[in-house]
């Protein structure tokens, strides 16, 4: 069986707890693949058949799963984010996760009422997932959220030939959602407001694709699991271990589990790194990939299993994780 691991966020934020068992797996793994403009979905992508067109076009599938139907057009995501200007820069702070139904609704509905004689029409899949479809393709290509928090836009804006029309519409759309009476009840009630959109995973839906036998998708991620159903794949919510993902999916020859955004990484170990690298010795796993993230970029490791005097070797000399992340990680 071969276990794909997702660890969201590993790649930032402060330094982490020693964790034997992915310490051992990373330097099994060897130098890792380093992919730029990334996170763990667009990483995923191309195990699920989705290839990058200029972008990735995940957009389209997440509205699907969601239950819109995305028919011909061309979609980008369009999360809602709290902006901040600074005295030479703007940031984003962060996505907006709390918004009520009501409130993405008009927020919405105002966007709608501006953008109709471009073309653009917004749907809110859910108060926090909001998308922008248009009937006309647009050739820009556009960085994850993750890689633009706490950092200045300038450089991380949508890039390609269409690049000036898109900034100039983050523009319009940050006018229209300033002065909103929904931000203003929401300042006034000390609640981050939804003063800005960032625009992701451009595209039109993939072909369809050819379902890879025995695989099994274990992800709260909504990305993910739309990959997922996208190869018409079996896939269910997060678990909490791997025992319990094989206890699931008994017969898989693959299983690809992404554990939660923030899971405490002394519980990942325990739960998933440690058995993951013990049944790679007891070859109950025959290859693991690990996949971690954060600051828009995803590193990949695959790592074969050991041989007896490799496992002996990183018994008797464990190996520090701290020194094996370091050229990767990006603290807070």
């Amino acid at each position: 069986m071969h276990l794909v691991l997702g660890l969201p966020g590993f790649l930032v934020g402060p330094a982490l707890p020693p964790l034997p068992g992915l310490a051992r797996l990373l330097r099994a793994g060897g130098t890792p693949v380093v992919t730029a403009a990334a996170a763990l979905p667009q990483a995923l992508a191309e195990r699920y058949g989705v290839v990058r067109d200029g972008d990735w076009p995940l957009a389209a599938l997440r509205l699907r799963a969601f239950g819109h139907d995305p028919g011909s057009d061309w979609w980008l995501a369009a999360d809602p984010v709290t902006l901040v200007a600074g005295r030479d820069d703007v940031r984003v702070t962060g996505p907006v996760t709390d918004l009520t139904a009501a409130e993405a609704a008009a927020l919405v509905a105002r966007l709608n009422a501006h953008f109709a004689a471009d073309g653009l029409r917004f749907v809110a899949a859910t108060p926090r997932h909001w998308f922008v479809g248009s009937r006309r393709p647009y050739a820009i290509s556009t960085q994850p959220l993750a890689a633009a928090v706490d950092r200045p836009l300038r450089e991380l804006l949508p890039q390609g030939p269409d690049r000036a029309l898109w900034r100039r519409w983050q523009n319009e759309i940050e006018m229209l959602l300033h002065d909103h009476p929904v931000n203003r009840e929401r300042e006034s009630l000390a609640r981050g407001v939804a003063n800005g959109l960032w625009f992701g995973d451009g595209g039109t839906l993939p072909a369809p694709t050819r379902p890879l036998p025995g695989r099994m998708t274990f992800a709260d991620d909504d990305a993910v699991r739309a990959l997922a159903l996208h190869a018409g794949e079996a896939h269910a919510a997060a678990v909490a271990s791997l025992d319990a993902a094989q206890r699931a999916a008994a017969t898989a020859t693959e299983l690809v589990a992404v554990v939660a955004a923030d899971a405490d990484p002394a519980t990942v170990e325990q739960a998933w790194t440690g058995p993951a690298w013990r049944a790679l010795g007891a070859g109950t796993l025959t290859r693991v990939t690990l996949l971690a993230d954060g600051g828009g970029r995803t590193a990949r490791w695959d790592i074969a299993r050991p041989g007896l005097l490799a496992r002996i070797r990183s018994h008797l000399f464990p190996p520090d994780l701290a020194a094996l992340l370091a050229p990767l990680r990006q603290d807070d």
